[in-house]
């Protein structure tokens, strides 16, 4: 027997009094007669000596009823009306059938009645009725809410970032909470800002753990991996990260998943698209303060490019929370006379560089990595600054596919803006996650599910986790043109 919640419909008011509750249980026929013996033997473990209850006939009364199929499956709605009149408490317009007598209840009934015998046993009866009463009401309750935490950054100076994955995780969970949640239950997101700062990540890692989760999307940055890894793998907490690409996290068997492919793939990549765009001398600046991306991204790069036959003119670091002289980065590196400037920074820091390098060498190619990926921001900050700027994307921007077209409509409709690549590696990640969550058994940890359901289909690809909880990802270059971006080949 299925009981379905009261959707909504209890009525019940604070002194548990005089209001109607109309409950529809989904009744299997199969078992029906199974769950009314049970109910009829309770009720007569509280009768007297000598007093019983024809359980057969009950059945056989219940039986007897025409009760309409709704639906598949042989299941049967059947309404019934519980009213609660001062401390008694008995079924109306809907009674149980049966040979026991319980009175239909209304203004003209007496409280001296007697419904199941003498009046010693009045109490005995009532606290049954009340208890099985109590148990039904209790379906009246929604189930909890899953869990699931977020943890980004979302008030530092390059908030857009962790902005970016919020959304998309946002995005994700309203559309399957408004497809009925997960086996009926609503998804509750918890978020929690890292601010981009060692304490206060510790912080916010820790109130995630006290509030038990399923598990934590995030942390967004490198460097936040690195302080809240440790806190959250001892607490035994799941975590799963749209796009935490340092090689440091790669290939350990741990609590942690990635969606996003790792800097060193990435920094091969695009060492052989610049050389292959006749690059031969490159300078860069990056951010130092998320050193677990930008140090490995530029040793990889510069091992890959000089293989390649280029060479690396110059490197220059800067600490993107120190409010640093973009034009005193550059020069230096201007001084060694690239070919081409390449930026391992945020969308915010990457636009203000591309400003001071066209004040300070118009004409010269400039280059960003997936970092500063994160949409409109880009162009609002950097203006004509930005045009020709060759960046990394982790989606085809030509796909004219239902999935990639019905996101992109969805997330503008949703946040009045277009996505970044971050975003859509967070409505990926999102549904992974609640993929899991939907095929896993009640014996699986949520590790287990993700290592075993894959591959996830996400918006353009899939995602497969390998033992470590490590993935990979297709990536594609696009150019900026009068504020557009253009997707090369």
């Amino acid at each position: 027997m299925g009981i379905s919640p009261c959707r909504d419909s209890c009525l019940i008011n604070r002194m548990g009094r005089a209001r109607a509750c109309q409950a529809v249980v989904d009744l299997d026929i199969n078992h029906i007669n199974h769950v009314l013996v049970i109910f009829c033997l309770t009720l007569s473990n509280f009768l007297p000596s000598g007093r019983a209850v024809n359980c057969a006939t009950v059945v056989q009364s219940w039986s007897s009823l025409e009760l309409t199929p709704v639906g598949a499956s042989g299941k049967t709605h059947y309404k019934h009306k519980t009213k609660v009149i001062g401390d008694h408490r008995a079924w109306c317009d809907g009674d149980m059938p049966g040979t026991f007598p319980v009175r239909r209840c209304g203004p003209g009934m007496s409280r001296n009645s007697r419904s199941l015998g003498e009046s010693q046993m009045k109490p005995r009866v009532m606290k049954a009725l009340s208890l099985l009463l109590a148990l039904a009401l209790a379906g009246c309750a929604p189930e909890a809410p899953i869990r699931i935490g977020l943890l980004a950054g979302l008030s530092d100076r390059g908030s857009d970032f962790g902005e970016s994955v919020r959304n998309g995780v946002i995005l994700a969970i309203e559309q399957q909470n408004q497809a009925g949640g997960i086996h009926g239950r609503m998804i509750e997101l918890i978020v929690r800002d890292d601010g981009q700062d060692a304490e206060q990540a510790v912080k916010a890692a820790q109130e995630l753990i006290a509030l038990k989760p399923e598990l934590v999307i995030g942390p967004v940055t490198s460097s936040m991996a690195t302080v809240v890894l440790p806190v959250l793998d001892a607490a035994g907490m799941l975590t799963i990260s749209p796009t935490v690409a340092s090689p440091a996290f790669y290939g350990k068997d741990d609590h942690f998943f990635r969606v996003n492919r790792t800097t060193h793939e990435a920094a091969r990549h695009h060492a052989k698209v610049l050389f292959d765009r006749q690059a031969r001398r490159v300078a860069l600046a990056f951010d130092a303060s998320n050193a677990p991306y930008s140090d490995t991204w530029v040793s990889e790069f510069t091992r890959t490019f000089e293989q390649l036959g280029g060479k690396v003119s110059a490197t220059s670091g800067f600490d993107s929370t120190a409010s640093p002289s973009f034009g005193d980065v550059l020069k230096p590196l201007l001084a060694r006379q690239p070919d081409a400037l390449l930026f391992v920074a945020s969308s915010l820091d990457t636009a203000r560089l591309c400003q001071q390098a066209r004040r300070l060498a118009p004409e010269l190619p400039l280059s960003s990595t997936e970092w500063a990926a994160s949409g409109e921001l880009l162009t609002e900050m950097g203006g004509s600054a930005v045009d020709g700027l060759l960046i990394a994307h982790a989606y085809n921007r030509d796909d004219q596919g239902a999935p990639y077209l019905a996101f992109r409509s969805a997330f503008k409709a949703r946040f009045q803006r277009e996505f970044g690549s971050f975003s859509l590696l967070a409505y990926d990640t999102a549904n992974v996650v609640i993929e899991a969550m939907i095929r896993r058994n009640d014996s699986e940890s949520m590790k287990s599910a993700l290592l075993k359901y894959g591959p996830y289909a996400g918006v353009q690809q899939s995602i497969r986790f390998d033992a470590n909880g490590d993935a990979e990802r297709q990536v594609f270059f696009t150019e900026i043109r009068g504020g557009r971006f253009i997707q090369i080949p």
